[in-house]
């Protein structure tokens, strides 16, 4: 069963339909201030593809500031997608259009868990399996030429682990358009769902754009280099709940204009140092980091 919830989304009151599980009843705008600090600067008659729309939040929020583009809002899960479907209309979001499919590398079909607004591909397992239903898959450069885009300006990407097969599958759209990318960085779902060392996945990011930013506690953006991805990931998951936005692209005039912090001496970076100058004063063995696999 589907409830509507009014939640106010940075000024706006949104009617935003959901199961009523977790997700739904925390919903606020303090879960999307980096992903709002991006929108606010968008040109109106850009094209976003929100992969991984889930019931809509995002898509709530890019609309009003792509007025004169459109929001393609791409959701895996029949049931969640439903309750998108009823977010869009009850909102009136004339700019937004919704499809339910699973994002990837490939097109077929996957195995999808359903777990309300957290599910996500079950790679390799049959369809039959308990709380298993099958869902189309499909490459974004496949949806991009079914669908006759023109234009692909920004991508928003969070799907449980699975940034990289969606990656994969767009490297015709990353080729012909070189959009803005938003995503999830998640090392949790990262190794525990898309099987990936998230170390790994970090530094093929970087490797692959011109630019990867992160979000500093006061939502200034800061360049990421490799050099910097084992500090990253201590952060990640030591003090962001494994959890955190990373903004990218391989056209730097992309880059809306903000708070941009070069020197990389945010307070994590100083803990991390300052931990290793006490280990070392105390005959301990030095903090390292052991990759997860190959």
């Amino acid at each position: 069963m589907l409830y509507t919830r009014d939640v106010d989304l940075f000024g706006v009151v949104r009617h935003v339909v959901g199961s009523g599980d977790a997700y739904h009843k925390g919903l606020s705008s303090s879960g999307f201030r980096e992903f709002q600090s991006v929108c606010e600067h968008l040109p109106a008659s850009w094209v976003m593809l929100d992969v991984g729309a889930n019931i809509g939040a995002t898509t709530l929020i890019a609309a009003p500031h792509l007025s004169a583009g459109t929001i393609y809002a791409i959701e895996a899960s029949p049931i969640v997608f439903e309750a998108l479907q009823q977010t869009l209309a009850c909102n009136e979001i004339s700019n937004a259009l919704a499809y339910n499919f699973a994002a990837s590398a490939s097109d077929g079909a996957v195995a999808f868990h359903q777990n309300s607004a957290f599910g996500h591909i079950e790679a390799g397992a049959p369809a039959d399996g308990i709380g298993l239903v099958e869902v189309p898959m499909k490459r974004l450069d496949t949806f991009v030429a079914e669908e006759q885009i023109q234009r692909v300006d920004f991508i928003k990407i969070d799907v449980e682990g699975f940034e990289q097969h969606v990656l994969d599958g767009l490297a015709e759209t990353e080729a012909r358009h070189r959009p803005l990318y938003f995503m999830e960085f998640n090392s949790w779902t990262l190794t525990a769902y898309g099987r990936i060392n998230p170390l790994d996945f970090l530094e093929r990011l970087i490797d692959a754009f011109q630019v990867v930013l992160s979000f500093d506690e006061s939502g200034a953006r800061i360049p990421l280099t490799k050099a910097d991805a084992v500090l990253f990931l201590y952060k990640n998951m030591t003090s962001k709940n494994f959890v955190e936005d990373l903004l990218f692209t391989n056209d730097p005039t992309r880059l809306a204009h903000g708070p941009v912090r070069g020197d990389l001496k945010s307070s994590w970076v100083k803990r991390w140092r300052r931990a290793l100058a006490q280990r070392r004063l105390s005959g301990m063995t030095p903090l390292t980091f052991d990759r997860l696999g190959a």
